[in-house]
């Protein structure tokens, strides 16, 4: 019996320590509450020769720094919480781009600036590879960087297009590994790349009408996917008068069906509290061309496609989402907030509620910041910020930044802020490492108070007497929760 009690009693501290070092607190507000430790970081604005720190809580843009560039393409952070890394591409006129990578703790600092090809625009970190990949259309071709080596590209010029280098996009799937796909807006499909041996596999040609259209697909633009079934959504940006999404079967490496409208497209999310969490059956189409926002439903390779369409005047483009509940696990649980394009003073971001259209209402809200042009950039900034410029009536060039509380709908004009280009949000995680500690230790402390209880529970039940250094034990873990 003695032997027993002593078992449990190791068993006991055992789990605790190991629960206290292995949980981590899903940072997500809670009713009313509100923690400034979840709104800690900074909207980092990449502009004409400047970039901004812009605190979402204050509506300052509390520092700037100039640079000479006047075009970037776009910014990708590492994903790793505990580094906060970045980098982004740098065009210039006179001269190939480059790759700035940054750092983001208390203070924005550029770290290294390593030599691109021709025009950089589109930059991922492929998670599962723990790599950034960057995509230089001058070339065609994807360089490769490693964030534990900043100083050299880790690989250069892995083609990625057939004729033509032209401008083009990435997507993946760690399911898929080690399989990724690239488009080219010159070639009429896709092409098959190995991402981890880095090399070319095949070209998909998309060429020949697979409907009562008639029309093919003579270049590729947007790419992404349904998460819970094996079909790639692509956007055949040509002919530019037929513009549309097709379907494609990842495992016959087939095209399934095509729609008949275009646009950005972006995998609705559906558990994790990230805008780039596990996705789920539904894809949203910001259709700025026709002014409509689409959401697709498929549920499986060989089930039809359902698709709802709702009419969103102001040329709806680029889309955020953010979660309407602490633990998201449907796609009903998120708001999208979509980019306006137009230039009109009652231009600003439609929000649409995801739980709303799928009963069928498909109402939706304007939150009216002000005028926007075209490719009008759109930044979720932890779990309550939305970021997007605002244009000068009279000019059209971005002139201020708009901060909106996605809890209330209300918004704040950062002015100043000219010629925005791209936005990112950059969580300072040094400012809640401390709140996640004592976190962790409440938990820690939880536990042992349960494993206490079991433990009285049990030597009770069998009858047994501990010993004095068990007694000792007893006592010293019942002292914790003092």
């Amino acid at each position: 019996m003695m032997k027993t009690f002593s078992v449990l009693l190791a068993l006991c501290a055992c789990v605790s320590l190991g629960r206290r070092h292995s949980r981590r607190r899903h940072l997500t507000p809670t009713g009313d509450e509100e923690s400034e430790a979840l709104h800690h970081g900074a909207f980092v604005v990449f502009a004409n020769r400047t970039i901004y720190l812009v605190d979402p809580d204050s509506a300052v843009a509390f520092d700037r720094i100039e640079v000479d560039v006047e075009k970037w393409g776009d910014p990708a952070a590492s994903g790793i919480s505990d580094e906060q890394m970045g980098v982004i591409p740098a065009q210039y006129e006179d001269k190939p781009g480059e790759l700035w990578t940054y750092e983001f703790h208390d203070h924005f600092e550029i770290m290294t600036k390593l030599p691109l090809g021709e025009r950089p625009v589109h930059t991922y970190w492929v998670d599962y590879l723990h790599e950034w990949w960057v995509h230089p259309d001058g070339d065609g071709h994807f360089d490769i960087l490693s964030p534990d080596d900043i100083e050299k590209l880790d690989f250069e010029n892995l083609k990625a297009y057939a004729a033509n280098p032209s401008h083009g996009k990435l997507v993946w799937d760690e399911e898929w590994a080690p399989i990724g796909f690239a488009t080219t807006t010159e070639d009429p499909g896709i092409h098959e790349l190995d991402l981890q041996k880095r090399e070319y596999i095949k070209f998909h040609n998309l060429s020949q009408p697979i409907d009562d259209s008639g029309v093919g697909c003579e270049g590729t633009h947007a790419i992404a996917h349904y998460a819970n079934n094996e079909v790639i959504l692509i956007e055949c940006s040509r002919p530019s008068d037929a513009r549309s999404i097709w379907e494609f079967d990842f495992e016959r490496r087939q095209p399934i069906q095509r729609f008949n409208f275009s646009g950005p497209i972006y995998p609705v999310p559906q558990y994790e509290n990230s805008p780039w969490g596990y996705h789920s059956s539904l894809a949203l189409v910001g259709d700025k061309n026709n002014d409509r926002v689409h959401i697709l439903r498929k549920d499986n390779a060989s089930a039809d496609t359902e698709v709802i369409s709702i009419e969103v005047p102001g040329g709806p483009g680029k889309t955020s989402f953010i979660n309407t509940v602490d633990d998201p696990d449907a796609p009903a649980d998120w708001l999208a907030f979509v980019a306006l394009e137009s230039n009109r003073s009652d231009s600003g971001v439609a929000v649409l509620d995801l739980g709303r259209i799928l009963e069928g209402d498909l109402t939706y809200d304007v939150i009216k910041v002000g005028p926007g042009n075209k490719y009008r950039p759109i930044e979720r900034g932890g779990d309550r910020w939305i970021a997007t410029p605002v244009a000068d009536e009279e000019t059209g060039s971005y002139s201020g930044l708009a901060i909106i509380d996605a809890l209330t709908r209300e918004f704040r004009i950062v002015p100043n802020i000219n010629d925005t280009s791209r936005l990112i949000w950059m969580a300072d995680w040094s400012h809640y490492a401390e709140e996640n500690e004592i976190h962790e230790l409440h938990e820690y402390i939880e536990e042992l108070e349960h494993r206490i209880e079991q433990l009285e529970r049990t030597v009770g039940s069998i009858g047994n007497t501990p010993s004095g250094g068990e007694r000792r034990s007893l006592r010293k873990l019942k002292s914790r929760r003092a």
